[in-house]
């Protein structure tokens, strides 16, 4: 039973079963205003109470978890969370956690100091892209990242004296580490994950959650933009890209992922990329982890990407259909962006290119993701693949003008995955629509 009031929201609501009173819960909220007070009749516990300051914000709360408090600055960014304390700079950038860790950022925002209380100082180093190189210590130590395009596969460990070690890291396809391994193929550690990328279990030190950076301390993620804390679903502070008034739902500015974290990832703090290629998705994570390719282990990232992307157009990031929640230019007569392949960086895909332009295929592409895997099925979905090779597609499939008639042409894997992320990370923040030209140099 629910009786509502003007104010909405059911005031009371009980349930009963077999005769007995379940729960039977009364909201105390003034006309227009927010829940102050929650009072379980039943004896279930579920009473509680709220407070809130003149913005609506929570500022108290008590209930079966004791009694919890939050503060906020002049900006809205959070100081305190039940009994920790948050420090914020100008740029809305989280420099120190209260008896847990302080932080540093470059100019482009990226965090390249981490100090963890009583523990050694790390320095991460990225490239112009955003992509997490190498993390060095004060006494030389490393830790680098292997990289197949976007995609992570591997960590090289580099101590301060001795000798190296590698291990191979596994991801699901939301891009999250799900395992470990060493180079004879057994299991290191494993990780698990809540649908809203809570760790299950041990968290991560390192690459976690959607494959950003995993704070172990403060059990926050670290999305090079902003922070989001997987136990409530939220960034911590809102988008700093201006909303997209025709989906409503981008005008909650602390939402993760459009509330549809199994479909879509947030690739750096900004905005949502929604994942298409369900052939990746519907590719066993469990044999990944379990199966006897782990003797194999080393080459099982790009295995997976090579089989699943034939063109590996960006290896995931350029056939996601972007929604990025910002206006962008139309597609005109000019070109948004200049792609340049090169002979000596992207082999047999460039060359690739260069004889299909030759041929009369279009060097101006329009960008549309939404039409990927279509395209992709009606240039090789009846392709038989070749052993050893990738088959190349020009016009790549995240374009318009891909597709049926592409020129297809199997080639060397590396080539095929270089090219593939050179032009999907010179998309990234292009909208769909937009034109690219792509240019072939022989150097």
């Amino acid at each position: 039973m629910s009786i509502f009031d003007a104010y909405c929201p059911p005031l009371r609501r009980s349930w009963s079963g077999a005769a007995v009173l379940l729960a039977a819960l009364v909201l105390s909220a003034p006309a227009g205003a927010n829940v102050t007070a929650i009072s379980d009749g039943s004896g279930g516990g579920a009473s509680r109470t709220l407070s809130w300051d003149g913005l609506d914000r929570l500022t108290q709360a008590g209930g079966l978890w004791g009694n919890a408090s939050y503060g906020y600055n002049a900006a809205g960014d959070p100081v305190s969370r039940n009994g920790s304390g948050y420090t914020w700079d100008a740029a809305h950038r989280l420099r120190a956690i209260a008896s847990l860790a302080s932080y540093g950022y470059d100019g482009h925002g990226r965090r390249i100091r981490e100090t963890p209380q009583g523990g050694t100082t790390r320095y991460p180093v990225y490239d112009r892209d955003g992509r997490r190189l190498y993390t060095r210590g004060p006494n030389g130590e490393q830790r680098r990242y292997v990289l197949a395009g976007p995609l992570l596969v591997a960590e090289d460990l580099y101590p301060a004296s001795g000798s190296s070690s590698r291990q191979y890291l596994h991801s699901d396809a939301l891009g999250s580490l799900i395992a470990r391994s060493n180079s004879a193929g057994t299991r290191l550690t494993r990780h698990d994950y809540g649908p809203w990328g809570e760790s299950v279990g041990a968290t991560p030190d390192g690459p976690g959650y959607t494959g950003h950076e995993s704070d172990p301390d403060s059990g926050l993620v670290y999305a090079q933009q902003r922070y989001y804390d997987p136990r409530i679903g939220r960034f911590l502070t809102p988008d700093p890209v201006a909303a997209d008034a025709g989906t409503g739902a981008n005008f909650n500015r602390y939402g993760y992922a459009k509330n549809n974290p199994y479909r879509y990832v947030d690739p750096d703090g900004r905005f949502a990329d929604v994942i298409l290629d369900l052939g990746f998705i519907a590719y066993s994570a469990h044999t990944l982890v379990t199966g006897p390719s782990w003797t194999n282990a080393a080459a099982l990232g790009a295995d997976v990407v090579g089989a699943v992307v034939p063109f590996a157009t960006g290896l995931g990031a350029a056939v996601r259909a972007a929604n990025h929640g910002i206006d962008a230019a139309k597609a005109s007569d000019s070109v948004a962006r200049e792609i340049t392949l090169t002979t000596g960086q992207h082999g047999e895909a460039a060359q690739h290119a260069a004889d299909a332009i030759r041929a009369g295929k279009p060097d101006v592409l329009t960008i549309d993701r939404a039409g990927a895997s279509a395209n992709r099925q009606e240039s090789i979905g009846g392709l038989d693949k070749v052993p050893g090779q990738h088959l190349d597609e020009y016009p790549p499939a995240m374009f318009k003008e891909g597709g049926s008639g592409a020129s297809v042409r199997p080639i060397n894997p590396r080539d095929n995955m270089s090219a593939g992320a050179c032009i999907g990370n010179a998309c990234r923040g292009l909208a769909d629509g937009e034109r690219v030209r792509i240019k072939v140099e022989d150097k």
